[in-house]
């Protein structure tokens, strides 16, 4: 049987979540796939956990790091141990529907595609499942489409969970290192690279959110000042680099960063911060000096333009 998907799972002291992300992997419809699990110099009984895994299933490959590289190092590491023409990445601590490498292997092929996406679900220790990028229509997008669709985040959400990517998008392009959320930095560009997307968003990708989640400012906790410092150095890497690669789209870039800006706003002035009031000074300024601009864009929702009254120019 040839494999055709490469799997990647990062871990990291996850020993007691790891279990039931492998074996969602391994509980797959498709079976053309190896698993390729990175032991990022865990200290707990992870390495143990994975050897086991290996003994019992010839697809799964372990990897040790040691001591721990960052994500970043262990993303790039397991990039170069690829040898399928398709790759995706599963979160250690999220699962996945059984259905899903068939679900999105399908629509490469059916499509000519080199990034296929589906939908998901974001499920919270209080026992709250909230359903995201659900629909059951397919969608085939253009090179340009892909990135306008992955600037609007309407059809789908950034991260790289829900998304099978044929490998060669990764010619060149890697995980920077010294960054805090390092997929923030690297997605966009395989989208510019990609030719065809095709997205349908079936609940095929379990986000389990907890005290952990690198990103869980996103999903409800407060907002800390080195993210937000992260997330804003992006926004002008990202301008930068699709202007330059796609300028058509140049514009709808810019309006992105704006968007982002009046919704930290928003959400420092509510309370949902710690320690962001410099960011807070800084972020208004850049909305009131080019407010006239943001406002006339025509991406700019109606809400963004309340926001704006309320927060920047009153």
């Amino acid at each position: 049987m040839q494999t055709k998907i490469t799997v990647m799972i990062l871990t990291y002291n996850r020993a007691g979540m790891l279990s039931r992300a492998v074996d969602s992997v391994l509980a797959q419809s498709f079976q053309e796939y190896e698993l390729l699990l990175i032991n990022n110099g865990s200290t707990d009984n992870t390495a143990a956990l994975c050897d086991e895994y290996a003994k019992k299933k010839e697809a799964v490959r372990v990897f040790t790091l040691s001591p721990n590289q960052g994500i970043s190092a262990a993303r790039n590491f397991a990039l170069d141990q690829v040898q399928t023409e398709f790759c995706i990445f599963i979160d250690d601590d999220d699962f996945i529907e059984p259905d899903m490498l068939a679900h999105l292997y399908s629509m490469v092929q059916d499509f000519q595609a080199d990034i296929a996406i589906t939908g998901c679900v974001d499920e919270y220790p209080d026992g709250r499942i909230v359903p995201k990028y659900q629909f059951e229509e397919q969608y085939l997008l253009s090179r340009e489409e892909g990135v306008s669709e992955f600037l609007k985040r309407e059809k789908f959400h950034t991260s790289p969970g829900t998304k099978l990517f044929r490998y060669r998008l990764f010619d060149g392009i890697r995980f920077p290192k010294g960054v805090l959320i390092d997929d923030i930095h690297t997605i966009y560009k395989l989208f510019v690279a990609a030719n065809r997307t095709v997205v349908q968003g079936k609940p095929d990708y379990h986000y389990c959110k907890h005290i952990g989640n690198a990103t869980g400012f996103l999903s409800g906790s407060l907002l800390r000042p080195e993210v937000l410092e992260d997330y804003l150095n992006m926004q002008d890497e990202r301008i930068a680099y699709i202007s330059e690669n796609l300028p058509a789209l140049a514009e709808q870039t810019v309006y992105a960063k704006y968007s982002y800006l009046i919704s930290m706003v928003e959400r420092i002035e509510k309370g949902e911060s710690e320690g962001c009031e410099a960011y807070l000074t800084k972020m208004k300024e850049a909305l009131r000096e080019n407010a006239e601009y943001f406002l006339r864009m025509e991406w700019t929702t109606d809400r963004e333009r309340r926001l704006m009254a309320q927060y920047v120019l009153h």
